[in-house]
């Protein structure tokens, strides 16, 4: 699937031995393409939790720049994928602006981010930048 916003192309794919959906995006995630990042966002947990998978891998590596409505489509898509018992994971790399907002929004702490996709379907263990905690 891919959705084109004014900035902003998503792709899907399988991976992970077929238990994980790739979502990649590429582009800006600001006020303009925050609606395209939501719907890709929704139809791969859709995709994920209709086919009985694992794992949503959300690959930002792509992405130049994520503002407020885009860190708040990936809460959404965290407490979608939650519910369901579906593991969510941010894929940003360590040095970028995507890794930057989610590092001073505190979001680093509650969502699962990862320095690559590798890392993320769990090829390696160290590559994990933060980890998931549910907060009550």
């Amino acid at each position: 699937m891919t959705v084109r916003g004014t900035e902003i192309v998503t792709t899907q794919e399988l991976a992970g031995a077929g238990r994980a959906v790739v979502l990649r995006v590429g582009g800006e995630i600001d006020l303009a393409t925050a609606d395209a990042f939501h719907d890709a966002l929704t139809a791969a947990v859709a995709d994920v939790v209709g086919r009985g998978l694992t794992t949503l891998v959300i690959d930002l590596t792509g992405t130049g720049f994520l503002g407020s409505a885009g860190l708040a489509a990936l809460v959404r898509a965290h407490r979608q994928t939650s519910r369901s018992s579906v593991e969510s994971v941010v894929v940003a790399e360590a040095d970028s602006l995507v890794m930057r907002a989610l590092t001073v929004t505190g979001l680093h702490e509650v969502l699962t981010v990862a320095d690559s996709v590798e890392h993320a379907l769990g090829k390696k263990s160290d590559g994990v930048v933060g980890s998931s905690r549910t907060r009550s």
